[in-house]
């Protein structure tokens, strides 16, 4: 796919896959303290949320036809199909591996409530429901990487 394109859809797609390991790895913490997991519901909603970003950067780009027009009146060759598809397919295995993560979680919450895992809140979480990370990528001169800071902390 071209540079372009593949920039377009490059820090939705790490922002989902950096949330989609954060919820696992609260998930096995959660596991092998024996503790519900209370709160693995803000990682959650940062994950859909960064799913709903990747589906808005997944329609903003161009349609795979030969020419279109620009904002400005520009006709511009469009990326080819086959162009368009290497980028629609990860993006499409990353939303579901979210989805199955979904299933992890409502098996994990499940298996807590038949073991009779402690109900234990983390110290430095809250009670109402707010995103305990921000996710958020830089592409400078030292190349790409993701800063995750985790509020609270």
């Amino acid at each position: 796919a071209p540079k372009a394109l593949r920039q377009q859809l490059k820090e939705p797609c790490l922002k989902v896959s950096s949330l989609s390991s954060m919820v696992l790895r609260q998930l096995s913490m959660d596991i092998d303290s024996m503790n519900r997991p209370s709160s693995i519901e803000p990682l959650i909603d940062s994950a859909n949320d960064a799913v709903m970003e990747l589906y808005t950067a997944l329609k903003s780009l161009p349609q795979a036809h030969p020419n279109f027009r620009t904002a400005h009146g520009d006709t511009v060759t469009g990326p080819a199909l086959m162009d368009l598809l290497p980028l629609a397919n990860v993006a499409s295995i990353l939303i579901e591996v979210l989805g199955r993560i979904d299933a992890i979680v409502s098996s994990v919450e499940e298996l807590s409530v038949r073991a009779t895992f402690e109900n234990h809140m983390p110290a430095n979480a809250t009670a109402k429901s707010e995103h305990l990370a921000n996710v958020n990528s830089d592409y400078g001169s030292q190349g790409p990487h993701v800063v995750v800071e985790i509020k609270g902390s």
